[in-house]
């Protein structure tokens, strides 16, 4: 998870929700999980585009606070 995005919603749809549909566990992360909340707690804007600010730990620890 250190990739860096263009875009938000890219960085929404390739390191939130790939992350979380690939567990095999949930099958529509959108409908389980408040996913801007989760954007918004792991997400960072640094020039020049999005990445990912939070380890692995905090991602899913945030993942599990937005549970729907």
């Amino acid at each position: 998870m250190s990739a860096n995005y263009a875009t938000r919603k890219e960085a929404i749809e390739r390191e939130i929700i790939a992350a979380i549909e690939g567990t095999g566990e949930v099958a529509d992360a959108r409908v389980e999980f408040d996913i801007d909340a989760i954007a918004d707690e792991v997400l960072s804007d640094y020039l020049p585009g999005y990445e990912v600010m939070a380890n692995t730990e905090g991602f899913w620890a945030a993942v599990e606070r937005h549970a729907r």
